[in-house]
């Protein structure tokens, strides 16, 4: 097997992995930071000791290469991008203790940051979902993956569909696609499931926001709210620079709830 010499082979299945990924990602930051702030940020660990939930994340992300590593059905690709999500979430969180000499977890610019790596990440998946076509060795290969189902007696209507539509763009003359196409005809699927609970939620979130966007006034108070914050952060920026300026004043002194760190 030259298995340093092959090409990687995308998966149709990747682009919906990614995004469990990464929302769940999102939810494991947000949840984090509001049961610390909800229970005072208390210290987890007897003594001195103090067990940081960065080695949460640590063990949930492995756990989760593991599980892909290990397993080759669905249920568990979907399993570990769930853990390994909130595990990267539970990582990511404690950044500002891995870029300070103090290990301060409340470095202001943390928060930037965290933002920051999680637009990359977006960007990233994005372009991931739109990538090029896949190529007629990729699309045999997804028609297979898809086919594993039969064995598990859990291929649905959908996904045969979809296994179908992949073969018909793969060579006819090939005996993969003809022993295939022939499993996937020969062989009885299952009705196709309800939504599960995240696509019912993703599916209204958009269907509520197409009908927003069309409303006249909520385009107006969005362009009017961006506008609004650019001009007080202007007018706050400017403000700060003349007191540094003429005034000569620490602006930590005058202001010691505000973190100047851009100044």
């Amino acid at each position: 097997m030259r298995l340093f010499r092959q090409h990687f082979v995308r998966s149709l299945e990747g682009q919906r992995l990614l995004e469990v990924f990464f929302v769940t990602a999102v939810a494991s930051v947000l949840g984090i930071r509001f049961f610390l702030a909800l229970t005072g940020y208390p210290r987890v660990g007897p003594g001195n000791l103090h067990i940081a939930h960065v080695l949460l994340g640590g063990f949930l992300m492995t756990i989760a290469l593991v599980i892909a590593l290990g397993y080759i059905n669905k249920a568990a690709y979907y399993f570990a991008a769930v853990l390994g999500g909130f595990g990267f979430g539970a990582f990511i969180d404690e950044l500002g203790k891995f870029i300070t000499m103090d290990n301060n977890y409340f470095y202001r610019p943390t928060a930037a940051l965290i933002y920051i790596t999680f637009i990359l990440l977006y960007l990233g998946i994005q372009a991931f979902m739109h990538r090029p076509k896949l190529s007629e060795q990729e699309k045999l290969i997804n028609a297979l993956e898809l086919a594993k189902e039969v064995v598990l007696e859990d291929l649905d209507h959908r996904e045969r569909r979809k296994a179908l539509n992949l073969l018909k763009e793969c060579s006819p003359a090939d005996p993969v696609t003809l022993a295939l196409r022939e499993l996937l005809y020969a062989t009885d699927s299952v009705p196709t499931p309800k939504p599960d609970i995240y696509t019912q939620f993703k599916m209204k979130c958009r269907k509520f926001y197409r009908k927003l966007v069309r409303k006249g006034w909520f385009v107006k108070a969005v362009i009017s709210f961006f506008l609004l914050q650019s001009f007080f952060t202007l007018a706050l920026d400017s403000f700060l620079l003349y007191v540094k300026l003429w005034w000569k004043e620490d602006l930590q002194n005058v202001f010691p709830m505000l973190a100047f760190s851009d100044l």
